[in-house]
């Protein structure tokens, strides 16, 4: 399939207005034209009407008709040269029939000797000329029609003077043309001056420069630099999570690393030599640990991958909270029985939440491990209240240094104290309770003090 070439945003914008343009020049010059062409056929209708309102008021005499000596021997009523504006009067009865006429209509062929119209302002053509008519009745003061006046005069020849308006006039929209071009060329590249720079500075990110942002840019409209802006926000958001990724593959790496090795040398060992089937039972405990302790890993990375694909309104339901907790509270009590630990639970019934029930028993599963994992005497205190639903869990445990507080439920993050105290773990549970939360529109907050135990708060929205 042909592409389609892509024009210039210069040669769209041109194209989308000029037919805009010559339709408003088209529009503006027939307007100026009729304007023109009216005005002057004003014109010799007001010197028509005046000539006819002067003789008509003095064609009156004891309520009859009698054309006025001084008219009719006025020069434009006795000649029909061009120059003196010749103007034929002619008077007629009621019924229309020709009373007087001015001499100068005798010098004039083919003259109409009839009244053309009672009233009214009309043109025709007679013997090659082209004329003005106006005509009119008169009254008496009862308001009864005594007779018609009418009168004619040649209609001037303006072709001369229209050729050069509408030169005068095709000179302007050539002018306007020319401006308007110009007007559009500064326009676009205003408006494309500063997308190149975005499209040149666009062009310099590379994996290595990675951290490159678009400079500021001087004198551009607000809706480019809103652009560039967001362009560099989303620079910022790609480059992190570019780096959380290198470190999440580094992190997993070293996570499956570790425990593989272990299974190698293991391995290894029992091969050497002959053994008893008592070692060999060791060997396969060790090995037993290892695999579930990668087990763990990888199922938490699935995890991990399938909360940041699945929108978060999969699977949501209205969750009974208060049972949800217990039941998950109740299965984790042996193993805080078996390191002699207590787990007091305090729950007030009939919490509910809109949420996925999946995710929330894993909320709440890895929550409990850490409390249990990582406290040597004591034990823990889990609560939850409504008004808003709020999960609490209260450890005696080693408890978080300060400065590793912002660092809890990043992945792969453990702590030094953790890890110093031989306790495993692959330091993705409160990374999962830290996406689960987001994933509820619900609030994490953590505080800890070294030695004296960990206090974790989720607080949710009501259902």
């Amino acid at each position: 399939m042909p592409s389609v070439p892509v024009l210039p945003f210069r040669s769209r914008l041109f194209r989308a207005l000029l037919p805009t343009f010559l339709g408003t020049m088209l529009f503006i010059f027939i307007l100026t034209a009729g304007s023109i062409v009216a005005t002057f056929h004003f014109s010799d209708r007001r010197v028509l009407e005046d000539e006819l309102s002067e003789i008509s008021g003095a064609v009156m005499f004891q309520n009859k008709i009698v054309p006025p000596r001084y008219h009719w021997s006025e020069p434009h009523h006795t000649h029909i040269h061009p120059r003196l504006n010749p103007q034929f009067v002619q008077l007629f009865d009621p019924n229309g029939k020709l009373l007087f006429a001015s001499e100068n209509i005798n010098e004039l062929k083919g003259y109409p000797s009839s009244l053309k119209q009672q009233d009214g302002f009309f043109t025709d053509n007679h013997s090659g000329h082209g004329m003005l008519f106006l005509s009119k009745s008169i009254a008496d003061n009862n308001g009864n029609v005594l007779g018609y006046i009418q009168i004619g005069q040649f209609e001037i020849d303006r072709s001369p003077l229209y050729g050069l308006g509408v030169l005068v006039l095709a000179l302007v929209v050539v002018v306007a043309m020319l401006l308007w071009w110009f007007l559009l060329q500064n326009l676009a590249l205003r408006v494309t001056k500063p997308l190149e720079f975005i499209s040149d500075a666009a062009q310099k990110i590379s994996l290595h420069t990675r951290e490159y942002r678009i400079p500021p840019i001087t004198d551009a409209d607000m809706e480019t630099l809103q652009l560039a802006e967001a362009l560099n926000n989303l620079l910022v958001r790609l480059q992190k999570n570019f780096d959380e990724m290198k470190a999440f593959t580094a992190h997993a790496a070293h996570e499956l690393q570790t425990p593989i090795t272990a299974l190698l040398g293991s391995v290894e060992v029992a091969l050497r030599r002959e053994r008893t089937p008592e070692a060999y039972q060791e060997t396969l405990h060790n090995l037993h640990a290892e695999l579930k302790s990668m087990r763990d890993v990888v199922r938490s990375l699935l995890e991990l991958a399938r909360l940041e694909h699945v929108a978060n309104s999969s699977n949501i339901e209205i969750v009974d909270f208060s049972r949800l907790v217990l039941e998950t509270a109740l299965d984790h009590q042996p193993k805080f029985s078996q390191k002699n630990l207590i787990l007091n639970i305090g729950i007030q019934p009939d919490v509910k939440l809109t949420g996925n029930r999946e995710q929330l028993k894993r909320l709440i599963e890895n929550i409990l491990d850490n409390a249990q994992k990582y406290t040597q005497t004591g034990g823990a205190e889990l609560v939850l209240k409504d008004d808003p639903p709020t999960l609490t869990v209260q450890d005696t445990g080693l408890g978080i240094r300060q400065d590793d507080l912002a660092k809890v439920g990043t992945r792969f993050f453990r702590a030094k104290e953790m890890t110093a105290h031989g306790i495993s773990g692959s330091g993705l549970g409160m990374a999962l309770v830290k996406e689960i939360t987001q994933k509820h529109h619900a609030q994490l907050l953590i505080t800890s003090q070294p030695n004296a135990g960990t206090k974790v708060v989720v607080r949710f929205k009501r259902a």
